[in-house]
């Protein structure tokens, strides 16, 4: 929040979210294992933060990220793009983790880059250093293109 407060920033790159869920009651206390065969938490989606970044500063040039899984390269920038749209986001990074070698756990990632005309950027696989400056590459551009909400 107090990164949210600030209006010193002129790019957010949401490369990580929170977490999607959270419990809907928070334990008074240690919960014992002593006589007990199981236990159930029941789960709540927690609030998005790039819902809440253009609202409070719609002249921040917001970049979401996206880790889906096991969709086709279409169904992947569509789910992305509404995800972007949603959010008021600039541009959103997508992935498919359940690509070898992509996402979490590795070394190396492939994403696209979607912007808000739906013109896509194709960043294949490779380390993710390299990805990293191909995205900031992507960014760089998109905000020398994108007017200021400032002028």
């Amino acid at each position: 929040n107090s990164c949210l407060d600030s209006s010193s920033q002129d790019v957010m790159i949401a490369a990580a979210a929170v977490g999607d869920w959270k419990p809907r009651e928070k334990a008074s206390g240690k919960i014992t294992t002593h006589g007990s065969e199981g236990f159930a938490v029941e789960l709540v989606p927690t609030a998005k933060i790039i819902d809440t970044v253009k609202k409070r500063h719609p002249e921040v040039f917001l970049v979401a990220f996206r880790a889906l899984h096991d969709l086709s390269q279409d169904a992947l920038i569509e789910n992305a793009y509404a995800r972007m749209n949603k959010a008021g986001a600039d541009l959103i990074a997508v992935n498919d983790v359940s690509k070898s070698g992509a996402g979490f756990g590795t070394d190396t990632n492939e994403v696209f880059v979607v912007d808000r005309a739906k013109n896509t950027h194709h960043i294949s696989l490779r380390p993710k250093a390299e990805v990293a400056r191909q995205l900031m590459d992507i960014v760089t551009d998109s905000m020398r293109r994108t007017p200021s909400t400032e002028e």
